[in-house]
């Protein structure tokens, strides 16, 4: 694929669909579907710019992938959760396993939470605490996250190892190619 056709494939899904769906679920109050949406697109783009997208065994990995783009304030919660929740013998707590698996595999996040439409501040993150509850404010979230995207596609303009592994993961997906 070329640069065209890679940036191209970005704006139709990203950019049309995944911007375009998150905004409309946003206007109909779907806080659910959105915070759910959302944790399901940082995923998908993180198998994006890991060129995993598709395999087996890398959901985490992936998602991570473009958590930690979305800014230091969701490292730090990322952290605290895990700092919190330790007491696990299993497997450790972190954003991906009590937020995303909770709401994925769950229909409620993990622990005494709170999915609101946005943070008082609009400047602040997506995700944090109010007292002890966790919290995801969808728009906050979402305005982080096409940032997020944006640079990601800034970084498919200049970089041909990025590019390569974007192909990989779409090349996977036979039904996208344009």
């Amino acid at each position: 694929m070329t640069r065209h056709e890679i940036l191209a494939l970005f704006d139709q899904y990203v950019k049309g669909f995944i911007f375009t769906d998150v905004e409309r679920s946003l206007r109909a109050r779907t806080n659910f579907l959105t915070a759910l949406g959302l944790m399901f697109y940082t995923e998908f783009i993180g198998g994006l710019i890991s060129g995993n997208a598709g395999q087996r065994g890398h959901a985490e990995k992936n998602f991570y992938e473009a958590y930690n783009r979305l800014g230091p304030a969701y490292i730090r919660f990322d952290r605290a959760v895990s700092g919190r929740f330790h007491g696990r013998k299993k497997k450790p707590r972190n954003v991906y396993d009590v937020v995303r698996c909770g709401l994925v595999h769950e229909y409620f996040i993990k622990k005494n939470f709170v999915i609101a439409r946005r943070n008082q501040h609009p400047k602040a993150p997506g995700v944090g605490w109010s007292g002890k509850q966790l919290v995801v404010a969808n728009r906050n979230y979402f305005n982080d996250f096409r940032r997020m995207c944006l640079a990601y596609r800034e970084e498919l303009v200049r970089d041909k190892g990025a590019r390569g592994r974007f192909q990989a993961a779409f090349r996977r997906k036979t039904y996208l190619r344009p």
